[in-house]
């Protein structure tokens, strides 16, 4: 949704072979180098291995399976006449906690179905049960753990880190109390290829917040230590099979593993719309990775990652992006899979060679850009934008005009071609996610939570810290940002980048039937009310092109002008209803305490 929203990965068994310097060697990760030591017992003679499962819905370079299954092993061999060590599986539904961070019903289909794919993989190739804990709220779930930790006779929790705050104040409370129970747990870095924190600016020793010196860095960072940062953690398949036995699992009284609900109560879907979701994104690692082969081996029909230069601005090629982003939003594949394999198919170079390819990794490095955003500043997580000065912006609010951007019937073709798409698919192209974004944070002067809310509602590969990042670009108030004056035109866009309005009429079929450009791209222009109203489509544009623009220039102004204030971050006061002091301000911006009285009749908008 934003400079980027990309993301993608690769099967290392798949790898082909490539010189010693180019692509980082496989290697098992030595005892004096694993996270525990493989002869250590806890106290009370526990020494099973439990996996949470989070956002990784992979066997596949999943470090905090990968080193359960090694302490496991390593136990056993140094104590062959021990009991073996058990590993389980386990995943926390909590539907208090996708309501309280916006996670949409299209999202929690997908999320179940890949957890019923890697379920049955668990249990099939290597006999590791998965358990689905119901969890009412963010509280049970911490006294959940420790419950479960001792129904499984656990004396380590594995999770691979999630770095939103809500998440990670849950996990410091969980590595303060489980030693308590004699559990050690475990955190392991699997959503980015450089962990956060570790780039640091080199002139003030802190977080980067403008993108493309963070890039360089990571570049860089990445090139000199590649075994470090490119390495892929084992894979289930790595491991003998069976982990577990059954006479063992029963002693527990685990038999089978739990099953996976096909819908969970107030995330229900259209039957219809279920139906679509499950053939346009079918779900599971394998899947996953095939369509990443295919993508950056070029077997994908018209485009490939080789061409994605040229081909990712155009949201009528069905192939000109990965489509990669919905599993990388729950875990089916991971960053570092994807760079990995965008290696291979560039001769093992990183930063060189295909134009298309090299773009590519810099779309997938903005999800660790965001990421340590995201952790260095944590208010982001909290309803405040990275500019604090922009807490002042005057933002509208009418629930008429937001509905129509809701479900694109703004009168502006390009505008209603995406927010149908992402109605109907639960996802919508990159370029357009910036248009739509932009029309409804400058055009309507709407808050840019609104519409990053409804996103994450509506999104299958809603991801915080992207969702967030992208949208605060778009809305001139985020990290390396767009400058508040530069407006997306979505007419000259959609003529840009959609010139045969091919992706319009397969979204608005309204203007199916249009023959030229002009009409097209701004039908208004060309034909009557009455026309327009016979076509089915709204007779006039929600809001005037000109105006709207000069209205969003003018409130930016009002409070980024010379001498506006910074208000406290730590404010409790509503963000975006403070009260305005009159001032003065350059280059034509009126000196009101409200815009609205300004611009009175200049705006034309219809319910």
């Amino acid at each position: 949704m934003s400079p980027p929203i990309a993301n993608q990965a690769t099967d290392r068994s798949k790898r082909r072979t490539q010189s010693p310097s180019s692509l980082p060697k496989r290697r098992k990760i030595s005892q004096k180098e694993s996270i525990v030591d493989a002869v250590t017992k806890s106290s009370n003679g526990n020494n099973n291995m439990l996996v949470w499962f989070r956002s990784d819905l992979r066997t596949k370079d999943n470090p905090a399976l990968a080193y359960a299954l090694q302490k496991a092993q390593q136990q056993h061999e140094s104590n062959p006449g021990s009991r073996k060590a058990l590993v389980i599986a386990l995943f926390v539904l909590s539907p208090s906690e996708f309501r309280s961070h916006d996670v949409g019903a299209v999202k929690v289909d997908f999320i179940l179905r890949n957890l019923a794919t890697l379920s049955e993989t668990l249990w099939k190739s290597h006999r590791i049960p998965l358990i689905v804990k119901n969890s009412p709220s963010a509280a049970d779930v911490i006294k959940d753990m420790h419950q479960l930790c001792s129904a499984y006779s656990v004396s380590d929790l594995f999770a691979n880190q999630e770095y939103e705050i809500d998440e990670s104040r849950r996990d410091a409370k969980l590595l303060k109390s489980l030693p308590n129970d004699h559990v050690e747990f475990h955190l392991l870095q699997d959503q980015c290829v450089v962990p956060p924190g570790v780039l640091k600016s080199k002139s003030s020793n802190s977080t980067y917040t403008v993108y493309s010196p963070f890039k360089r860095m990571w570049f860089d960072v990445v090139k000199k230590s590649k075994d470090k940062y490119l390495t892929l953690a084992d894979s289930l398949s790595d491991f003998p099979a069976p982990v577990n036995s059954v006479a063992d699992l029963e002693s527990l009284s685990i038999t089978h593993p739990d099953p996976i609900p096909d819908v969970l109560k107030g995330f229900e879907l259209e039957v219809e719309k279920k139906r679509h979701l499950e053939e346009t994104w079918p779900a599971g690692e394998v899947i996953a990775l095939q369509n990443l082969d295919k993508f950056c081996s070029g077997k994908r029909e018209s485009s490939g990652v080789t061409v994605y230069n040229d081909a990712r601005n155009y949201p009528r090629l069905e192939n000109g992006t990965s489509r990669l982003s919905p599993y990388l939003a729950v875990g089916a594949l991971t960053t570092k899979q994807c760079i990995v394999k965008a290696m291979e198919a560039n001769g093992g170079k990183l930063d060189t060679g295909s134009s298309g390819i090299v773009t590519w990794i810099q779309e997938l490095i903005w999800r660790d850009f965001y990421r340590n955003v995201l952790v260095g500043f944590p208010r982001v997580c909290m309803g405040k934008p990275f500019k604090l000065e922009t807490m002042n912006i005057q933002w509208l609010f009418e629930d008429d005009v937001f509905q129509s951007w809701c479900y694109g019937k703004t009168g502006y073709p390009i505008v209603d071609a995406g927010m149908r798409q992402l109605q109907k698919t639960g996802w919508m192209h990159n370029r357009v996610r910036m248009i739509v974004a932009s029309f409804l944070t400058k055009h309507l002067l709407h808050n840019w939570q609104h519409g990053e809310k409804f996103f994450a509602n509506s999104l299958i590969d809603g991801d915080f810290a992207s969702n967030n990042g992208g949208w605060q670009w778009v809305a001139s108030t985020g990290t390396d940002a767009q400058p508040y004056f530069r407006i997306f035109n979505p007419y000259t866009q959609s003529e840009k980048f959609d010139p045969d309005g091919i992706y319009i009429k397969r979204w608005v079929p309204e203007l199916a039937g249009l023959k030229t450009s002009a009409a097209i791209h701004n039908p208004h222009s060309v034909l009557s009310a009455k026309e327009l109203i016979k076509l089915g489509y709204r007779e006039k544009p929600i809001v005037d092109h000109k105006v709207a623009r000069e209205r969003a220039i003018a409130a930016f102004k009002l409070v980024l002008g010379k001498g506006s204030q910074i208000p406290n971050p730590k404010s409790n006061q509503g963000y975006g209803n403070h009260d305005y002091e009159e001032k003065e301000t350059k280059g034509g911006a009126p000196k009101t305490k409200a815009l609205e009285s300004y611009f009175k009749g200049k705006i034309k908008s219809e319910s």
